[in-house]
């Protein structure tokens, strides 16, 4: 299967898991997770470490 189906496959399973209650197969759990992990760590060196809730936090109290 390619990876594009696969993670199509993986999403409808996930979907089904939190509608259903249905058990998520430990198999699409490991999938999902490593193309999580790979996906925060591209986005990590791409942009680097990114605290916007304390630049967040300060807008909001000078508006007030």
């Amino acid at each position: 299967m390619n990876a594009a189906r696969q993670t199509d496959a993986d999403l409808e399973a996930v979907i089904e898991h939190a509608m259903s209650g249905k058990p998520l197969d430990p198999e699409v759990a490991r999938r999902v997770r490593e193309r999580s992990e790979r996906a925060t760590q591209e986005t990590f060196e791409k942009h680097g470490f990114l605290n916007v809730a304390v630049d967040l936090i300060r807008e909001i109290r000078d508006e007030e």
